[in-house]
């Protein structure tokens, strides 16, 4: 087509935006009608719509509005066309200056877009930041148009979702400022009060929360009581991560009508559904609403949060089939959940915790259904996210527990594709859920650990019990462990407790030994390996201090103690993983009462034991750590003092030279390559933390660390000293880490100085 013609005249022009307003604000926009409104505007503009070279400013907004409406109708490819086609000439790189320059105002609504783009692409973080930069830009105006001051409302939950706080209180600073310059218009202040909420309930603030909530609330009923309900549905939800579920029920406005808006629906179903769950109960109806709206097209944008609630909801019912197929629906848009998840650490951790609660369900879902491996992969995913570990894109794209389920997952989406662009039912997906059931025969589960010899145990929750699946070259078996989830926890407080005092608790390490191995002993006592991966209250244990039999599980086997991160799904494959030294030792004495006796020693012997110069006995600094991990070694040595934080990961340090603290996050993140390395040991006081599961032990491995040495309890310098020695003693005449440390603790046991469990059974060996 001829894009020569005239444009569009201003009359036209406006008349044509009156229309496209209207349809969107009708809602239920589809992609046919997008298309439409693509093809008509190409016959009124002579194609100049889609010519890249034609910048005026009526086709800039009309552009820019039929991307809102390729946005809604989740038409990704279009809308980030027409985000490009209607840049303003002042924003291109290098800018347009032949063309005029754009107002303050197209510059905002331009930036607001981009984000809505990014957003609808799953790109959630780049997309609050855009939000953040959109409203900076909307501040900026000396005469900003209060009809878009939600820019910069959204924008403070933005960079409070980003953890930015300073950021947030800056862009709620200049919200406030605005407002007040307007105090005649209540809707700013209603929008600044729910800014406010938002950055309490981010901060973590109860109180502040309270009286947010209040004015929030107030100022709706007066302003706008359309959106009572959302402040309500933000508030029992807020409750609910905040663990008050009395609260969050009370929040909870009046079920709407099927009739409502599905903008409301969707949202509403949403926070019924994590409130039953934390109640104990599911109703039905709220259930069956659910899937109804997946087959709507405006649930998409929601589409993973409901695929993840459906399943917990389905499996309560007992429907496995259904369950499982939302499960891996969920595995599938994990870039999407993950992005949900709040980046600042420590205040914000029930947050992170609530959100990732998912799992648990989930987990019970694929233990019901039979598919073990996958659930221990799920609840190792769950720890890794929960420590913060980051995933490539795509890493669980096309993930499923089964060949089965991998092609069933397939057809629902097909089924639900349908169903959103008005080829099928809008019921046709929750159809094909509600009939789909697993095979009668046991389901043939994915790849599993490359294994030689040994037994597997591993440990999964599942609901209200906990599951032993055992595992050996050829057998595979899950049965419930007998002893109630509650006991269970008892014991292992108890003997945690008396180890961590140099004490014994031989009564619990005889009862969990008896409660999680008795049935197998028999199998263990062939054995001369044991590899135990550990969910739930039993995930920190000491394992090896366990009598079995009446010999401890760690005597004439090796234990290692399974993280189950996959490092060839948290990170690209390496260019070159060759290790590039063979050890390297790091120490640090500390300061005060604190101060490590003698590891200089320490240093020399491992030194020796491996051939190796210890080269300058100087303490460590965060310089000098970093250069030493840039030497790729083979081993890395460090022993210092762990200041661990369980309630914030990102707040744990290591002490270095001179009594200085280095925070943990700065020297060992997403940034470090462990793949080169066999072995780190951490000789030092709780360096694996309260759980290997989510510990610094688990990060370690995440970064590619093959094995992880290190320990759950503080230890005296002179048990820690020799259990070193004797571990690298063993290391260097050629055992694995894990029969390397079963070697050393077996020699300390027979040392009277050393023999208590407490000496010895805090360091465990960790593997992916």
């Amino acid at each position: 087509m001829n894009d020569s013609r005239l444009p569009v005249g201003a009359d036209l022009h406006h008349e044509l935006l009156v229309q496209m307003s209207s349809q969107r604000n009708k809602g239920g926009l589809t992609r046919t009608d997008v298309v439409a409104w693509h093809k008509r505007l190409q016959e009124h503009t002579g194609g100049a719509i889609d010519a890249p070279h034609r910048m005026e400013q009526h086709l800039r907004e009309l552009r820019r509005y039929l991307c809102t409406m390729a946005i809604d109708a989740r038409m990704p490819e279009l809308s980030q066309s027409l985000l490009e086609l209607s840049r303003p000439p002042d924003l291109h790189e290098p800018p347009r200056q032949e063309m005029p320059g754009a107002s303050d105002d197209e510059r905002v609504r331009w930036l607001n877009l981009r984000a809505m783009v990014l957003e609808g692409l799953g790109a959630l973080t780049t997309a609050r930041d855009a939000f953040a930069e959109a409203g900076e830009a909307y501040a900026r105006q000396p005469n900003p148009d209060l009809k878009r001051f939600a820019v910069l409302t959204n924008a403070v939950q933005s960079a409070y979702e980003l953890g930015d706080d300073r950021r947030g209180a800056r862009l709620l600073d200049e919200a406030e400022r605005i407002a007040a310059l307007h105090a005649d218009l209540p809707d700013l202040a209603f929008d600044v009060a729910v800014a406010r909420l938002q950055a309490a309930v981010f901060s973590g603030d109860v109180a502040a929360f309270n009286n947010q909530l209040a004015d929030a609330k107030r100022l709706s009923e007066a302003t706008r009581p359309a959106f009572l309900a959302a402040i309500q549905r933000f508030a029992a939800l807020a409750c609910l991560q905040l663990g008050d579920l009395d609260r969050a029920l009370d929040e909870l406005p009046t079920l709407p009508p099927e009739t409502a808006p599905l903008a409301d629906l969707v949202p509403d179903t949403l926070v019924r559904l994590q409130v039953q769950f934390a109640q104990g109960k599911v109703d039905h109806l709220i259930v069956d609403r659910g899937l109804w709206l997946m087959g709507m097209p405006e649930s998409q944008s929601d589409d993973w949060a409901l695929c993840g609630a459906l399943a917990q909801a389905l499996f309560a019912q007992g429907k496995i089939g259904a369950a499982t197929i939302l499960a891996t629906l969920f595995l599938r848009s994990l870039d999407t959940a993950v992005e949900t998840l709040p980046q600042r650490r420590g205040t914000s951790e029930h947050k992170r915790k609530s959100i990732l609660e998912v799992f648990d369900a989930l987990q019970a879902v694929l233990v019901t259904a039979n598919y073990l491996h996958a659930a221990e992969e799920l609840a190792a995913l769950q720890q890794s996210l929960l420590y913060g570990c980051e995933l490539p894109k795509g890493a669980y794209a096309q993930w499923a527990p089964s060949a089965e389920v991998a092609v069933a997952a397939d057809k629902a989406r097909k089924v639900q594709a349908a169903a959103h662009a008005g080829l099928a039912p809008t019921t046709a997906f929750a159809d094909f859920l509600t009939r789909f059931e697993l095979g009668t025969a046991p389901p043939a589960e994915g790849p599993r650990p490359s294994r030689t010899e040994g037994l597997r145990i591993s440990f999964l929750l599942d609901a209200s019990r906990l599951m032993r699946v055992v595992e050996s070259k050829d057998t595979q078996k899950a049965t419930a462990v007998e002893m109630p989830l509650g006991l269970l926890a008892d014991h292992v407080q108890k003997l945690h407790s008396a180890l961590r005092r140099d004490r014994d608790a031989p009564e619990s390490r005889a009862a969990l030994g008896e409660g999680l191995f008795g049935p197998v002993a028999k199998l263990l006592a062939a054995e001369t390996s044991a590899e135990i991966a550990a969910y739930g209250p039993v995930a920190s244990l000491p394992f090896a201090a366990l009598p079995v039999g009446g010999v401890l599980l760690g005597t004439g086997r090796s234990v290692t103690i399974r993280t189950g991160q996959d490092v060839a799904l948290m990170r690209p494959p390496p260019s070159d993983a060759r290790p590039g030294v063979p050890l390297r030792v790091a120490f640090a004495l500390g300061a005060g009462r604190e101060a490590l006796s003698a590891p200089q020693q320490e240093v020399r012997e491992i030194a020796a034991l491996h051939a190796q110069d210890p080269g300058p006995l100087a303490e460590f600094n965060r310089a000098s750590l970093l250069g030493l991990l840039a030497e790729r070694p083979r081993i890395l040595h460090i022993a210092a003092h762990f200041r661990m934080s369980e309630s914030d990961p990102d707040a744990s340090e290591l002490v270095a030279a001179d009594g200085l603290t280095i925070p943990l996050r700065t020297v060992f993140n997403r940034t470090t390559d462990l793949r080169a390395t066999d072995l780190v040991f951490l000789a030092g006081c709780d360096s694996a933390g309260l759980s290997g599961m989510e510990s610094f032990a688990s990060q370690l491995i995440a970064l590619g660390a093959r094995h992880v040495i290190a320990a759950l309890w503080p230890v005296d310098d002179g048990a820690t000293h020799a259990l070193a020695v004797a571990t690298h003693a063993a290391l260097a005449n050629g055992a694995a880490p894990p029969l390397a440390l079963s070697l050393a603790q077996r020699q300390l046991q027979t040392d009277p100085r050393y023999a208590a469990p407490h000496h010895w059974a805090a360091f465990q060996c960790y593997a992916a």
